[in-house]
């Protein structure tokens, strides 16, 4: 190999050198995709809650849509359930929020009834710190939510908590503020109910969710 064919070669070999540098630089640099963040506030402290639109984005928008209407306004937290005063068998641990603080089975969300995300479907499953949609049938899911206290396998598809067995669609998880969450669970739950099931659910006084801020 002549004194100029080695010259061409070491170039060329640097050459591709740069170009592996740079490229590895390039996919280094790129910024990591992030989901959304809601951050609810009130008088114990911020929830920051991750909303999933990618894996669940039916529900995940569905949540963001009532922030942007404003429809979350008189958002509030009313419901804790908890191995002590859950009154199935299937024991679980939520705190429950949304619009429905009375639990009115007349109630309708200001916006139109979502389809049903299953957990199978997601991959989403109701760990601790999970926000899952509340709903009767399939389809029916609005404005009612529920954060994920304890880990709750029964509430995922094909657990019993539910009769059909669909269970209940996960669309994000808190972040931060988890404490915030155990601290409104842990209340007193006194409140007035209509329906026996709730007995001994009912926060004695809901906690309001002053401000919703979200991050995108």
């Amino acid at each position: 190999m002549t004194h100029q064919h080695k010259a061409c070669l070491f170039y060329l070999m640097a050459l591709i050198a740069s170009i592996m540098l740079l490229s590895a630089c390039a996919t280094k640099t790129l910024p990591t995709p992030t989901l959304p963040v809601a951050i609810l506030s009130t008088n114990y402290g911020n929830i920051h809650i991750e909303l999933d639109t990618k894996n669940a984005p039916i529900s995940a928008n569905n949540f963001i849509n009532y922030i942007n209407a404003g429809h979350f306004k008189a958002l509030s937290f009313y419901r804790t359930v908890n191995h002590s005063n859950d009154n199935h068998n299937l024991k679980i641990g939520v705190l429950q929020g949304g619009l429905n603080a009375n639990i009115s089975e007349s109630f309708k969300g200001p916006l139109a009834p979502i389809n049903h995300e299953s957990t199978k479907l997601t991959t989403l499953t109701h760990n601790r710190g999970a926000i899952s949609l509340a709903r009767g049938n399939l389809g029916s899911a609005q404005s009612e939510f529920f954060i994920s206290t304890l880990n709750n396998p029964h509430l995922d598809e094909g657990g019993l908590r539910h009769p059909d067995k669909q269970g209940f669609a996960v669309f994000g998880r808190v972040v931060k503020g988890m404490d915030v969450v155990d601290t409104i669970a842990a209340l007193p739950a006194n409140g007035a109910f209509g329906d026996p099931y709730v007995k001994g659910q009912m926060l004695s006084e809901r906690v309001v969710v002053n401000k919703i801020l979200l991050k995108q």
